[in-house]
Protein backbone atom coordinates (compact mmCIF):
# COMPACT_ATOMS: atom_id res chain seq x y z
CA UNK A 1 0.00 0.00 0.00
CA UNK A 2 1.49 3.37 -1.05
CA UNK A 3 1.95 6.18 1.42
CA UNK A 4 -0.29 9.06 0.21
CA UNK A 5 0.50 11.53 3.03
CA UNK A 6 2.47 14.63 2.15
CA UNK A 7 4.70 14.29 5.16
CA UNK A 8 7.64 12.09 4.36
CA UNK A 9 7.00 11.94 0.61
CA UNK A 10 8.51 15.38 -0.04
CA UNK A 11 11.50 16.53 2.03
CA UNK A 12 10.33 20.20 1.70
CA UNK A 13 6.94 19.55 3.33
CA UNK A 14 7.99 18.62 6.83
CA UNK A 15 5.57 18.76 9.75
CA UNK A 16 7.01 22.07 11.14
CA UNK A 17 6.71 23.72 7.72
CA UNK A 18 3.13 22.55 7.32
CA UNK A 19 2.29 23.95 10.76
CA UNK A 20 3.80 27.32 9.77
CA UNK A 21 1.91 27.34 6.43
CA UNK A 22 -1.39 26.52 8.13
CA UNK A 23 -0.78 29.15 10.81
CA UNK A 24 -0.10 31.80 8.14
CA UNK A 25 -3.22 30.83 6.22
CA UNK A 26 -5.31 31.04 9.40
CA UNK A 27 -3.78 34.44 10.22
CA UNK A 28 -4.54 35.84 6.76
CA UNK A 29 -8.07 34.43 6.57
CA UNK A 30 -8.87 35.30 10.19
CA UNK A 31 -7.45 38.82 9.82
CA UNK A 32 -9.40 39.38 6.62
CA UNK A 33 -12.64 38.19 8.23
CA UNK A 34 -12.04 40.43 11.24
CA UNK A 35 -11.40 43.43 8.94
CA UNK A 36 -14.53 42.72 6.91
CA UNK A 37 -16.76 42.27 9.96
CA UNK A 38 -15.38 45.22 11.95
CA UNK A 39 -15.05 47.54 8.95
CA UNK A 40 -11.44 48.39 9.82
CA UNK A 41 -9.21 49.32 6.93
CA UNK A 42 -5.73 47.96 7.66
CA UNK A 43 -4.16 46.80 4.41
CA UNK A 44 -3.79 44.04 3.31
CA UNK A 45 -6.44 42.75 5.70
CA UNK A 46 -9.13 45.26 4.81
CA UNK A 47 -12.68 45.39 3.54
CA UNK A 48 -11.69 47.37 0.42
CA UNK A 49 -14.42 49.92 1.04
CA UNK A 50 -13.69 51.69 -2.23
CA UNK A 51 -15.24 48.78 -4.08
CA UNK A 52 -17.86 47.68 -1.56
CA UNK A 53 -20.77 49.92 -2.53
CA UNK A 54 -22.69 50.85 -5.65
CA UNK A 55 -23.25 54.54 -6.20
CA UNK A 56 -26.96 55.31 -6.50
CA UNK A 57 -26.44 58.89 -7.73
CA UNK A 58 -23.81 60.44 -9.98
CA UNK A 59 -22.66 62.78 -7.19
CA UNK A 60 -19.33 62.97 -5.40
CA UNK A 61 -19.02 64.70 -2.03
CA UNK A 62 -15.67 65.50 -0.43
CA UNK A 63 -14.27 67.79 2.22
CA UNK A 64 -11.63 70.24 1.05
CA UNK A 65 -9.46 72.77 2.84
CA UNK A 66 -9.10 76.26 1.42
CA UNK A 67 -6.48 78.74 2.55
CA UNK A 68 -7.43 82.40 2.98
CA UNK A 69 -5.08 84.98 1.49
CA UNK A 70 -5.50 88.73 2.01
CA UNK A 71 -4.78 90.82 -1.05
CA UNK A 72 -5.39 94.58 -1.18
CA UNK A 73 -8.15 94.55 1.38
CA UNK A 74 -10.00 91.52 0.03
CA UNK A 75 -9.76 87.84 0.87
CA UNK A 76 -9.39 85.11 -1.73
CA UNK A 77 -9.52 81.37 -1.23
CA UNK A 78 -6.96 78.94 -2.58
CA UNK A 79 -7.64 75.18 -2.52
CA UNK A 80 -5.04 73.23 -0.56
CA UNK A 81 -4.81 70.27 -2.90
CA UNK A 82 -1.69 68.16 -2.70
CA UNK A 83 0.30 66.73 0.15
CA UNK A 84 3.07 69.34 0.05
CA UNK A 85 1.00 71.87 2.01
CA UNK A 86 0.25 69.70 5.03
CA UNK A 87 3.12 67.20 5.07
CA UNK A 88 3.36 64.53 6.43
CA UNK A 89 -0.37 64.09 5.68
CA UNK A 90 -1.34 63.07 2.17
CA UNK A 91 -4.58 64.24 0.60
CA UNK A 92 -6.57 61.03 1.06
CA UNK A 93 -5.67 60.47 4.72
CA UNK A 94 -6.25 64.11 5.60
CA UNK A 95 -9.64 64.07 3.89
CA UNK A 96 -10.60 60.88 5.67
CA UNK A 97 -9.49 62.20 9.08
CA UNK A 98 -11.35 65.48 8.58
CA UNK A 99 -14.48 63.57 7.52
CA UNK A 100 -14.38 61.42 10.64
CA UNK A 101 -13.71 64.38 12.94
CA UNK A 102 -16.43 66.55 11.43
CA UNK A 103 -18.97 63.74 11.88
CA UNK A 104 -18.35 63.44 15.62
CA UNK A 105 -20.85 64.77 18.15
CA UNK A 106 -18.19 67.01 19.67
CA UNK A 107 -17.12 68.36 16.24
CA UNK A 108 -18.02 71.99 17.08
CA UNK A 109 -15.57 71.83 20.00
CA UNK A 110 -12.86 69.74 18.28
CA UNK A 111 -12.73 71.15 14.76
CA UNK A 112 -11.43 74.66 15.60
CA UNK A 113 -8.31 73.21 17.25
CA UNK A 114 -7.86 70.75 14.36
CA UNK A 115 -8.03 73.65 11.92
CA UNK A 116 -5.52 75.68 13.96
CA UNK A 117 -3.22 72.65 13.85
CA UNK A 118 -3.59 72.42 10.06
CA UNK A 119 -2.87 76.14 9.75
CA UNK A 120 0.26 75.78 11.92
CA UNK A 121 1.41 72.80 9.87
CA UNK A 122 0.87 74.71 6.62
CA UNK A 123 2.93 77.61 7.94
CA UNK A 124 5.72 75.34 9.25
CA UNK A 125 5.96 73.67 5.83
CA UNK A 126 5.97 77.09 4.13
CA UNK A 127 8.76 78.39 6.35
CA UNK A 128 10.73 75.15 5.75
CA UNK A 129 10.23 75.76 1.97
CA UNK A 130 8.39 72.48 1.42
CA UNK A 131 5.91 74.45 -0.70
CA UNK A 132 5.75 77.88 -2.26
CA UNK A 133 2.26 78.79 -1.11
CA UNK A 134 1.45 82.26 0.23
CA UNK A 135 1.15 83.20 3.89
CA UNK A 136 -2.40 82.38 4.99
CA UNK A 137 -4.65 84.42 7.23
CA UNK A 138 -7.02 81.54 7.85
CA UNK A 139 -8.50 78.25 6.71
CA UNK A 140 -11.97 77.15 5.65
CA UNK A 141 -13.18 73.59 5.45
CA UNK A 142 -15.95 73.06 2.91
CA UNK A 143 -18.07 70.11 1.95
CA UNK A 144 -18.04 70.15 -1.84
CA UNK A 145 -20.42 68.22 -4.09
CA UNK A 146 -19.92 67.57 -7.79
CA UNK A 147 -22.20 65.90 -10.29
CA UNK A 148 -19.84 63.49 -11.98
CA UNK A 149 -19.06 64.37 -15.56
CA UNK A 150 -17.63 61.61 -17.78
CA UNK A 151 -14.97 64.02 -19.09
CA UNK A 152 -14.30 65.69 -15.70
CA UNK A 153 -15.06 69.09 -17.23
CA UNK A 154 -16.36 70.34 -13.86
CA UNK A 155 -13.54 69.03 -11.67
CA UNK A 156 -12.46 72.52 -10.58
CA UNK A 157 -15.96 73.82 -9.89
CA UNK A 158 -18.22 72.04 -7.41
CA UNK A 159 -21.96 72.55 -7.80
CA UNK A 160 -22.48 72.85 -4.04
CA UNK A 161 -20.28 74.29 -1.28
CA UNK A 162 -21.17 74.10 2.39
CA UNK A 163 -18.90 75.73 4.98
CA UNK A 164 -18.08 73.30 7.80
CA UNK A 165 -15.64 75.36 9.88
CA UNK A 166 -13.41 78.41 9.56
CA UNK A 167 -10.41 79.52 11.56
CA UNK A 168 -8.30 82.68 11.38
CA UNK A 169 -4.74 83.43 12.48
CA UNK A 170 -4.21 85.28 15.74
CA UNK A 171 -2.16 87.98 13.98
Amino acid sequence: MADTSLIGSDPLLTRPRLVVIHALLLLIIGGSLHAIISGDDHWPLCAYQMFSAVRATPDLTRLRLFGLVEEQGSVREIPLIGSRYLQPFDQSRLQRALSRLSARRDAPMVMPSVMRGCLSLYEANRVARRHSGPRLTGLRLYQLTWTLDPHAANRDQAEQRRLIVETMTDR
